[in-house]
């Protein structure tokens, strides 16, 4: 019986895309792929239609790349927007604790940032470092929410007790 000589891996990229090529090409003569393959764009036109539906409206790329929307007055409503996504999606149950306090946190903060748009500039550049700050404190507490806890000094030093303890 002749053994098969097993190929080495390829050592350079040009290596192994070729083999990549070679593996691309042999999968492709398989009559099973090739059915496969050819079922794919009606699958992947009723993925497509079916994400579409699901789809919030998508704003054009010119709007989403608008630098104005990264600070001040635009900056804070986007970051508030994304704080409400972001809880919403850590705590899909509205009536939990945690989620009440948040949302009320926000709606006080939205209330912040409609008055402080009528002020102005210096003024409005003030409250509008106040709010920032307590954007910053949501957003972290919200992290601290939906991480689990880390062990403290205090609980390390337990640990570390138990063990001398048990030798």
């Amino acid at each position: 019986m002749v053994e098969k000589k097993l190929n080495p891996l390829p050592t350079s990229s040009r290596k192994a895309a070729k083999g990549a090529l070679m593996l691309a090409v042999t999968l492709l003569q398989d009559e099973r792929v090739r059915a496969q393959l050819s079922k794919a764009p009606a699958a992947a036109r009723e993925w497509a239609a079916q994400r579409r539906e699901l789809a919030e409206p998508k704003e054009s790329v010119a709007g989403r790349l608008d630098p104005t929307r990264r600070f001040g007055q635009k900056g804070v409503s986007r970051r508030l927007i994304a704080l409400q996504r972001n809880v919403h999606l850590a705590f899909p149950d509205p009536t939990m604790p945690e989620a009440v306090a948040i949302n009320c946190a926000i709606d006080e903060l939205e209330r912040a940032v409609v008055v402080s748009a009528t002020m102005p500039l210096n003024e409005r550049r003030r409250a509008r470092g106040r709010i920032s700050a307590e954007l910053r404190r949501l957003e972290l507490a919200l992290v601290d929410a939906v991480l689990p806890p880390q062990p403290g000094p205090e609980s390390q030093e337990e640990a570390d007790g138990e063990e001398s303890s048990q030798t």
